[in-house]
């Protein structure tokens, strides 16, 4: 049973790591609209099983507003909203943009 997905929400990314399975880096082209973040999770709540969503890239805080955005929609339709990014291994001190990611209904660990 399918119980979460993975959106890619940009191929684009500040680094052009060699391990990165989806070849992302600063060239890279493809990022979600509002409007394709919505279409795509009404489809994900019609199945019923989907429980969270994870915002990753690419690294999803270049297309933070779509980001947030795309976290108060799944939000909304009763999913759990995350994130991955490349600042998830850096310091957990590092606040930057952690308390809006937290009031969008992001269920992150952000400490």
């Amino acid at each position: 049973m399918l119980t979460g997905i993975h959106i890619l929400l940009t191929f684009m990314c500040n680094f052009a790591c060699d391990q990165c399975f989806v070849f992302s880096g600063p060239n890279a082209k493809g990022t979600f609209t509002l409007s394709q973040l919505h279409i795509v999770l009404d489809e994900a709540t019609k199945l019923g099983t989907i429980e969270w969503v994870f915002f990753e890239g690419g690294e999803p805080f270049l297309f933070y507003p779509t980001m947030i955005e795309g976290i108060r929609i799944a939000r909304s339709k009763a999913l759990s909203g995350h994130k991955k990014s490349i600042l998830d291994f850096c310091s957990p001190k590092v606040p930057i943009f952690y308390e809006d990611i937290a009031s969008a209904g992001s269920v992150n660990r952000l400490a």
